[in-house]
């Protein structure tokens, strides 16, 4: 901007330290004039935003299209962040990260960057998928991390399981003694076992 743009009284001596406060977004120039009244103005082109609100960190929603939490495949999932609006203004989102963890080990991780400041991104979504060959396991994880400008975090999880192995079922019996082919003279006791990845006698 020109110096000329702004009115007189828009320029203070400001002698000390320069606290911003509220939050919001603004931006400050500093006019600086010699004896022979020659000016040079400085100001950052990005402005500053102020955003204190812990409660306005990025809001995640984490979706597999199903209330399932036991899967014999591959899981796709999408997954949406947005920074919210705070006293008419975002800092915007910095990154996002996408991770999969197989019993606390990561096995899948991508991380998307949003180096443009200016750009202020409010929101981003994105599809991505749960390898079952990577995370056949009973405590598989999906988790969401973001982080906007202003430094605030948010992280979510689901928690599901992935099971590719069909159940063995085996039967066998106490008294094996056959007479005339199908017939027994004593009780027969059958002891079932069944070999089950993600076995939950409840849900049998």
């Amino acid at each position: 901007p020109q110096g000329e743009s702004f009115d007189a009284d828009v320029w203070k001596e400001w002698p000390g330290k320069l606290t911003l406060d509220p939050e919001g977004q603004c931006i400050v120039y500093l006019k600086i004039t010699d004896k022979a009244k020659n000016s040079t103005y400085i100001y950052a082109k990005d402005g500053i935003i102020i955003d204190k609100t812990a409660t306005d960190k990025p809001e995640i929603t984490l979706d597999t299209g199903t209330d399932d939490t036991i899967f014999n495949q591959d899981v796709p999932f999408t997954f949406t962040v947005t920074d919210p609006v705070s006293n008419g203004t975002y800092a915007g989102l910095k990154s996002v990260t996408c991770e999969i963890l197989n019993n606390n080990e990561v096995t899948q991780s991508e991380t998307y960057r949003f180096e443009d400041k200016t750009a202020r991104v409010k929101s981003t979504s994105k599809s991505a998928t749960v390898s079952a060959a990577l995370n056949h396991s009973d405590h598989v994880t999906i988790r969401v991390t973001a982080t906007d400008y202003a430094g605030n975090t948010s992280s979510v999880e689901k928690n599901l399981k992935i099971d590719t192995d069909a159940p063995k079922v085996l039967v066998s019996y106490d008294n094996n003694d056959v007479k005339n082919g199908s017939y027994f003279n004593r009780k027969r006791t059958a002891t079932v076992q069944i070999t089950e990845h993600s076995y939950e006698e409840k849900l049998l």
